[in-house]
């Protein structure tokens, strides 16, 4: 059963005994009302007794809305302990698994290090092949003009002379990790 499904249970459980209680809150609320019409016309008209006796009833009945209050209080979803509980467990065996997978990625990422090192300067150093192969492809295209075309096709050129990137990039691309081959949902 998963946490939801079991917070769910719970709710169901005290959910008559929450409606229950509301409902006795209405009905004393109700009384109240009618205490304190009662308690105003014994101010106006009755005795020392007769107010005596109705404010006591309606401290009475404030006390049983009070108490019922914080029953409803006590077993809503933020005070109940049974519900409390449940979310306390869960969150407790998720910030514990946290935790350990936090720290498998540092230590997987402290032994990626090195590599992610190599790669960098290794890719630094293809990088300045390619600037030098874009340098020489530029030069090469500017003179195969002056070449006939026998001697442009004996050297395997163009008419137009060459390329003037050439395949480095792509091997370099190749190397390169992309954000949406890493953040895969």
């Amino acid at each position: 059963m998963t946490l939801d499904q079991r917070v769910q249970a719970e709710r169901n459980r005290v959910a008559g005994q929450l409606s229950q209680l509301k409902e006795q809150n209405e009905v004393d609320k109700e009384h109240l009302d009618e205490l304190s019409r009662e308690y105003h016309a014994a101010i106006l008209s009755g005795t020392e007794q007769e107010i005596d006796t109705t404010n006591e009833r309606i401290k009475e009945v404030n006390g049983r809305i009070t108490r019922r209050n914080d029953m409803i209080k006590a077993i809503g979803d933020k005070h109940n302990p049974v519900i409390q509980n449940l979310i306390s467990q869960s969150m407790g065996m998720w910030l514990q698994e946290i935790d350990i997978i936090e720290e498998k990625a540092k230590a997987m990422a402290k032994e990626l290090e090195p590599q992610h090192k190599a790669l960098l300067k290794g890719l630094s150093e293809i990088n300045s092949l390619y600037r030098r192969s874009i340098s020489l492809r530029s030069v090469v295209s500017h003179w195969s003009r002056e070449l006939s075309p026998s001697a442009q096709r004996d050297m395997r050129l163009s008419p137009g002379g060459m390329d003037a990137v050439g395949p480095i990039p792509n091997e370099m691309r190749k190397l390169l990790v992309e954000s949406q081959q890493v953040f895969i949902h």
